[in-house]
């Protein structure tokens, strides 16, 4: 049969190989796509669509492989014609067989394989029928656009590209602080979803030690990805960061990472709880306040934890309520309907136990409530819960604590609402507030006393619901504050 030749040479155009090998991915494709544009372009149309058929099912072979680690399919069809491969068969129909459920490959890449196997058979066989230019041309065309110059979304080849970027660049510009979570997107589009496990996994299992440079990087996409809020990866971040693995107590960079989506904190299993837990509330004791950043991003998971029905995560909330005393934040948890209310109030005073929890707690009436800050607190403790919260800020004070110092000088004129509850429950329960005084080592004392000398309101006082007035900051702070203090103790 002779070769099937144009009549109409002036109208054939050839193909451009050199601008369409630009977009060609799989170097082995492109040897043999080249054959298939050359001979097209040399009007050998049956040729060009066999060669054509090598070039994109051999594609279809390595995209296979490169995701095989992380898709059953692709490993099944990556096995099966790597062996075929090596017994120098014919591959093609397992190709179309096992691609046919496989997602990579969308309906129109599926009914372009199947035109191509046709094609292919036609034109390799005396099958006696004809492969004329528009079908070859069409061939060559959609091959190109539908499957070798489609990246397929990377596995491992994705991992290590950004494994490399965070180690090598960097990824985030101060300067371009808003093109960041593009950035990220970006980075993870380079890997298929079935990958984006392995890809949080190993930035995170080299967070520890990598350079200055991946750890800024890794913390920035992690961050970036916490707040895709999608939960797939919510899953994916919880394994890594929290289930999988126990990061150390100075791992502050956690925290603001599972701010950006702290549902996070819901997704480990009931089994890996105590240690989540554990791990999660040793980071927070270590977690600094110490800019509005910072502490925005332990708000976010105070109050996740706090509103979270399971009560799972006690440690956790019990360390978030420590840390956020000072701050408007702890107010959510003073509610009055607040199924945590007993736990918060239990939590202040056995916080402000410790000198200098509570010189923190008495520096925020100084410096960060705001007006009618006090009074919801007032009003949100109960009588005994109030005392002995004075009794700890005596004891910071006794301890030279100044913030402590200067609200026992002013006989807690700085916190009216909190002192008047204190009151309250000497003059309702004296025996209730004297027993309290001996637990707290001020053996021989009554309420009676302890008002008189702490808590009963000097002459001269303001009755100012905003906090401490300016003469808080340059009093003095001589001993003789203190002298029933050391009357007390000593008397043990």
């Amino acid at each position: 049969m002779q070769p099937h030749i144009p009549t109409d040479t002036d109208n054939f155009i050839p193909f451009d190989l050199e601008k369409m090998l630009l977009e060609v991915h799989n170097e082995e494709s492109r040897s043999y796509f080249t054959e298939a544009v050359n001979c097209f372009n040399a009007r050998a149309f049956r040729a060009s669509v066999v060669m054509m058929a090598c070039a994109v099912f051999d594609d279809i072979r390595h995209k296979a492989a490169d995701f095989a680690q992380f898709d059953g399919t692709a490993r099944t069809l990556a096995q099966k014609l790597e062996s075929v491969r090596k017994h120098q068969g014919s591959y093609e129909n397992d190709v179309l067989n096992l691609t046919d459920n496989w997602g990579k490959l969308d309906i129109e890449q599926q009914r372009y394989l199947k035109h191509l196997y046709e094609a292919r058979n036609q034109a390799a066989h005396a099958s006696g029928c004809m492969i004329g230019e528009d079908e070859a041309r069409r061939m060559i065309a959609n091959g190109h656009a539908r499957i070798l110059s489609v990246r397929f979304i990377s596995a491992m080849h994705g991992l290590a590209e950004i494994l490399h970027k965070m180690t090598n660049v960097d990824m985030y510009p101060a300067a371009l602080p808003y093109g960041h979570e593009h950035t990220t997107r970006d980075e993870l589009s380079l890997c298929d979803p079935a990958a984006h496990w392995e890809v949080i996994n190993a930035i995170v299992a080299n967070h520890e030690f990598g350079s200055p440079r991946f750890k800024r990087n890794a913390e920035i996409f992690l961050r970036w990805v916490a707040n895709e809020q999608n939960s797939q990866l919510q899953k994916y971040l919880s394994l890594t960061l929290l289930e999988r693995r126990t990061l150390p107590p100075s791992s502050s960079w956690l925290i603001e990472i599972i701010a950006q989506d702290p549902a996070i904190l819901g997704r480990h299993s009931q089994k890996s709880n105590d240690s989540v837990d554990a791990a999660l509330a040793a980071i927070i004791n270590e977690f600094s306040l110490d800019d509005e950043e910072r502490e925005f991003a332990l708000r976010e998971i105070f109050y996740w934890v706090l509103n979270d029905g399971t009560g799972r995560l006690r440690l956790t909330l019990d360390a978030c309520i420590r840390k956020m005393l000072a701050t408007e934040a702890f107010l959510r948890a003073l509610g009055a309907d607040h199924p945590h209310l007993g736990r918060a109030k239990s939590m202040l005073v056995s916080a402000t136990y410790d000198h200098d929890r509570a010189e923190t707690f008495a520096s925020a009436a100084f410096e960060r409530w705001n007006p009618g800050h006090e009074r919801i607190i007032g009003r949100s403790l109960d009588q005994e819960t109030a005392f002995r919260l004075v009794l700890n800020l005596c004891e910071a004070g006794r301890a030279g604590r100044p913030r402590s110092q200067s609200l026992v000088k002013f006989h807690f004129s700085g916190m009216p609402s909190i002192r008047q509850k204190a009151i309250a429950l000497v003059d309702s329960d004296p025996g209730r507030a004297e027993m309290l005084l001996e637990d707290a080592e001020w053996i021989g004392y009554s309420g009676e006393e302890f008002f008189d000398l702490y808590l009963k309101p000097l002459p001269d006082e303001e009755d100012d619901e905003f906090g401490p007035g300016p003469g808080y900051e340059s009093a003095p702070h001589g001993p003789e504050m203190f002298a029933f203090l050391k009357k007390a103790v000593s008397a043990g």
